[in-house]
């Protein structure tokens, strides 16, 4: 067993880790391209959800690159890492790795599974104990409803907002009294967590892999590192 300079034993750093940093870009070509799916223990099967588009084509986009790899251990502890206020919980990673620069803005991906950090804490002088949701991405095209501004004149004129594409996590709303509301108006909801660059208004719309177009609903704020939406669609009788 390794040990920190506290004593700590961390075992052994035998899983391949890719530190991952939001940045625009052109979203993956070709969901082929992708790592397999993330196995621990025959417990975790989570792969990314990404839409096949070709490079230079479609709306702006923010993507998920990669920084640098890394090695760590990895471990699934068993509990739900509750990452959102609305949405259930993902399953709990647990990774021990060596210090390095890395805060909750980033992400991880451990053999094709993305885990987005929860929280950070230091392990010793050398070591980093991360606790991250293992979590299904998928690639959204947002669709922002035009906002007003003023022409030279001061007068009102409609501001067109361009489309872009992100990655994003859907999830079930988990809420009770909104679970009511939802059987009396024939509506469905989902919440979407996305990062803190993403930034979406009441009205925009949302687009996932050719269905049904979603309506943001409402808008939470995560903190500094995450936005959380409501999104919602009529369901048909």
């Amino acid at each position: 067993m390794t040990k920190t300079d506290s004593g700590v034993e961390v075992g052994k750093l035998s899983e391949r880790v890719t530190v991952l940093r939001l940045e625009p870009g052109i979203p993956p070509s070709s969901p082929a391209a992708m790592p397999p799916p993330f196995h621990k223990g025959g417990t975790a099967n989570c792969p990314p959800d990404n839409l096949p588009m070709d490079a230079g084509s479609g709306p702006p986009a923010w993507v998920w690159a990669p920084v640098r790899r890394t090695w760590a251990r990895v471990e699934l502890s068993g509990k739900r890492n509750i990452f959102s206020q609305t949405g259930f919980g993902a399953r709990d990673a647990v990774l021990t790795m060596r210090r390095q620069e890395l805060t909750l803005h980033n992400a991880l991906e451990v053999g094709g599974a993305h885990i987005l950090p929860t929280s950070i804490t230091r392990l010793g002088r050398n070591f980093l104990e991360v606790h991250g949701a293992v979590c299904r991405i998928s690639r959204l095209t947002a669709r922002p409803q035009a906002g007003t501004g003023r022409d030279a004149l001061n007068r009102p004129v409609a501001e067109e907002r361009p489309a872009f594409s992100f990655p994003g996590v859907l999830t079930e709303l988990y809420a009770g009294q909104e679970r009511e509301e939802i059987a009396y108006t024939g509506e469905h909801r989902l919440t979407l967590v996305a990062p803190k660059a993403v930034a979406l208004r009441a009205g925009d719309l949302v687009e996932h892999a050719g269905a049904p177009v979603w309506v943001v609903r409402r808008v939470l704020d995560l903190e500094e590192y995450y936005n959380e939406y409501v999104l919602e669609r009529k369901v048909e009788a």
